[in-house]
């Protein structure tokens, strides 16, 4: 079994920067197997990373202004497996997704995860030089601690690809721990900022 403690977070970047050019939404629910009630609290997660939400009482989550393409949603909450769907999001709809959790053994299955996620990314000039800057925040997901971490970053600024490293340590399970750098990217100006990789242990 898998548990996570995770907030709502809004990724985006401030006015007057470019974001996605295509956006849509996912509506979800996440049901008992068996009694097909509702499932509360139950952690959920997407691949590639979105928000990390909670799910309400009647079960339900959403996510807004994402990128359209396909996503897999994760679902899990001690005391059930994990379970998971793949969705397609297109430009201006919402897509709907259901999760069926089935019960089952009460110990918890080890696994190691992190999930990243850019808060706000925004451009800066000085003179002729630019740079941008990123918050973003690193979630332990998983069931056991994370000693060290790396997450790789890609700016795209034109015909300019920047990367940028950012390292931690001692993330303890459902840790949260929020980061943030300046990048150089010389005259050219940044137009989006995405989490390339990453790596834990």
């Amino acid at each position: 079994m898998m548990a996570l403690a995770a907030g709502l977070l809004l990724a985006g970047c401030k006015e007057g920067d470019l974001g996605p050019e295509l956006a849509g939404g996912i509506d979800g629910l996440v049901l008992d197997y068996a009694t097909s009630q509702p499932v509360q609290g139950a952690s959920v997660t997407t691949s590639p990373p979105t928000d990390a939400l909670v799910t309400d009482r009647q079960g339900r989550f959403a996510l807004r202004d994402i990128e359209a393409g396909n996503y897999t949603i994760h679902a899990r909450k001690p005391g059930y497996e994990a379970n998971s769907v793949t969705v397609r999001v297109r430009e201006n709809r919402t897509a709907e997704a259901t999760i069926f959790l089935e019960e089952g053994s009460e110990s918890e299955e080890v696994v190691a995860a992190v999930d990243v996620v850019i808060n706000e990314w925004w451009r800066t000039a000085e003179g002729d030089s630019s740079f941008v800057h990123v918050e973003y925040l690193v979630t332990n997901s998983g069931t056991q601690d994370i000693r060290a971490f790396d997450v790789n970053f890609r700016i795209d600024a034109g015909e300019a690809e920047f990367y940028h490293q950012e390292s931690g340590a001692d993330l303890k399970r459902g840790q949260m721990r929020v980061g943030g750098f300046r990048k150089f990217t010389r005259s050219f100006e940044a137009d989006s900022v995405r989490v390339e990789s990453t790596w834990f242990e």
